[in-house]
């Protein structure tokens, strides 16, 4: 009986054709490494100059300011001085023996009864309120706010004075405006405010700065139209109203404001509005928002003020994004890698749902450096849940993490709360 034997099966053969074909996949790979690579080192190196453009220009802001600050105090000091020699000149004539009692008595009658409206500043402005704010007292958190307002001012800063209602915005808004006067800018100043509250905002002008020339920008159209070239640019501080100042804005806006001051800005909450599209347009060296409630329903809002501000810096709403989640829902089963930023607002006993919740950010595709912020109220039950937390991490540290088994002993002590 013969035997029959099967041939080998036939090898797979390594063709020509498929060491090109690798070898191609190999190159691509390696430029697609290589242009990865290049794009990052092309990021990296934007990234640095705009932070470096981002520093000379704070720098250059400094030394403006800085530079602002010594004319002014050398400004003083030549004053104060020139005030020191004319007293001295002032006191050697009084002290001198009178030739003539005709001629010496007027001279006794010129320092002996010095002016009632400077005696009255000296006694009753504090120190800190600008002396064109004659109808009243500032209080002390007043001047800290005017004070702050006028070192935006200086070094061109736009801003939003967010005092709750009832703590005096509109007399800080109106100080600001009274020192601005008061160091040689008369303006024009422009104040958009709602309708119901024009009187309120002309009444204080003229009550709290008496010196300065307010005009209520409100009324017929034809009125308003013969307002704009002689009384609106001799104006100290003009007062309309969100309509006017829409339907008026190709008169007005051309005007050079030293300052515009938006009240109620909560009305420009919405970015899409036809009152931010025109506001913006006018031609304007400070922008001032008086609102107690910049932030209503959501962050949108909020961002929609600072990009009425700051629209250089705020430009893109994508680009601020906010995910509000409590902590437990937030450490199950989602991945937030688009997110840079972790707030811990309402941290949880169990330092274990932190963790998950901080590590959502921590994940595979994260391309920023993730900052995690714990908010913490010193002594409270807060403070006591963080030190239990810490705890239990570390006892977990030296069970979990060092192979030991709860049946170990441990050496080293645990603290226990």
């Amino acid at each position: 009986m013969a035997a029959t034997v099967d041939a080998p099966a036939a090898e797979p053969v390594l063709t020509e054709s498929m060491v090109e074909e690798e070898q191609k996949l190999s190159e691509e790979a390696e430029k697609r490494e290589e242009q990865r690579v290049l794009s990052q080192l092309e990021q990296k190196a934007l990234a640095r100059e705009t932070c470096l453009e981002q520093l000379k220009k704070l720098l250059r802001a400094s030394n403006m300011y800085s530079q602002f600050l010594i004319k002014r105090i050398e400004k003083q000091n030549a004053k104060q001085a020139a005030k020191e020699q004319q007293q001295k000149q002032l006191h050697g004539a009084g002290c001198k023996k009178p030739q003539d009692a005709s001629s010496a008595e007027p001279q006794e009658e010129v320092h002996s009864q010095p002016s009632p409206v400077n005696s009255q500043h000296a006694v009753d402005l504090p120190e800190g309120q600008p002396s064109l704010f004659t109808g009243g007292v500032m209080r002390p958190y007043q001047i800290e706010g005017y004070k702050w307002l006028k070192v935006l001012f200086e070094n061109g800063v736009n801003g939003i004075l967010a005092d709750e209602m009832g703590l005096g915005k509109t007399i800080q808004v109106i100080a600001l405006v009274a020192a601005l006067v008061d160091s040689g800018l008369p303006g024009p100043y422009l104040v958009v405010a709602p309708l119901s509250t024009l009187p309120n905002w002309v009444g204080e002008l003229q009550r709290f700065t008496p010196s300065l020339k307010v005009v209520l920008y409100h009324g017929p159209q034809e009125e308003r139209y013969q307002m704009v070239p002689h009384r609106i640019r001799s104006a100290t501080v003009v007062v309309t109203s969100y309509e006017v100042a829409i339907r008026d804005r190709s008169r007005l806006a051309p005007i050079d404001w030293l300052l515009l001051v938006v009240d109620e800005a909560h009305r420009l909450k919405n970015f899409k509005c036809r009152l931010v599209r025109e506001l913006s347009q006018y031609r304007v060296h400070n922008r001032i928002l008086l609102t107690g409630t910049p932030l209503q329903n959501s962050l949108t809002e909020l961002w929609a003020l600072l990009h009425f501000l700051i629209p250089e810096i705020f430009h893109d709403l994508e680009a601020y994004f906010l995910f509000l989640l409590s902590t437990r829902a937030g450490g199950l089963g989602i991945n937030l890698t688009g997110a840079d930023t972790v707030v811990l607002y309402d941290s949880d006993w169990n330092p274990q749902c932190d963790l998950q919740a901080m590590d959502r950010c921590h994940r595979i595709g994260q391309t920023r450096p993730v900052v995690v912020y714990r908010l913490v109220t010193r002594g409270t039950v807060e403070q006591r849940m963080l030190q239990m937390a810490g705890a239990k991490r570390r006892l977990e540290k030296l069970i979990m993490q060092k192979g030991l088994s709860p049946g170990h002993q441990c050496a080293v002590p645990v603290p226990v709360c």
